[in-house]
């Protein structure tokens, strides 16, 4: 087992030897990989998930891609050498955690022009609700202003990831009337069944609805 954030240090005698390594992970965790330091760079470094497939890789003398768990489950970490060579490779690395803090989502799902605050990787969907406001457009800035999407206020778009937790200002910008409201997605969608019919009605006409179903990749 790795324990994230504390240092790992390892040895490859001889240099061809693999060194294995795991740790848990949850859906959506951030993870960074540092390089503290190597004798060589006749070894490669991976992160392995639960089917086998490698997300990142690199050299054992360079730091790694950051990588966002796409689920819950047992990962592996494989430090591998690549040569004959009898004398050891030294190396060490550390594995860290560097996922944004958890933020209680609020001000979602209802018409508003003002702030709401968002976990890291939130999924929201503009639904307009005023056909005639096309001389307006709604900004969406995150905590430090900077701008993440400019959207016109008249037609429905999306949907957008908010990348980081924290408070985003919804913005109303320009001249005329305005009403709108951001869905979080999926969790304000009905479960689709598949292979069964589905009715509604859209009242009125530019109304959205939201449908959700689990597929698996093969």
């Amino acid at each position: 087992p790795i324990t994230l954030v504390a240092p790992v240090s390892g040895s490859l005698s001889p240099r061809s030897k693999t060194d294995i390594y795991q740790f848990n992970g949850t859906k959506d965790q951030r993870i960074s990989f540092d390089s503290i330091s190597a004798t060589t760079g006749e070894a490669t470094w991976r992160l392995v998930n639960g089917v086998n497939q490698t997300l990142v890789s690199g050299s054992i003398l360079t730091d790694l891609t950051k990588v966002v768990l796409a689920e819950t489950g047992t990962y592996h970490l494989l430090v591998e050498g690549s040569s004959e060579n009898a004398s050891p490779l030294n190396y060490q690395i550390r594995l860290a955690d560097i996922s944004d803090p958890v933020v209680a989502n609020n001000g979602l799902n209802k018409i508003l022009s003002g702030t709401l605050s968002a976990t890291a990787g939130t999924v929201v969907y503009y639904d307009s609700q005023d056909r005639t406001s096309s001389g307006v457009g709604i900004d969406i800035r995150d905590s430090s202003n900077a701008l993440i999407y400019s959207i016109g206020a008249a037609g429905d778009s999306g949907p957008y990831l908010l990348p980081s937790s924290g408070t985003y200002s919804v913005i109303a910008r320009g001249t005329g009337s305005y009403k709108f409201r951001l869905v979080e997605l999926p969790t304000n969608a009905t479960p689709l069944g598949l292979g069964a019919d589905t009715q509604a009605t859209l009242d009125p006409g530019y109304k959205t609805d939201f449908y959700r179903f689990t597929a698996r990749s093969e």
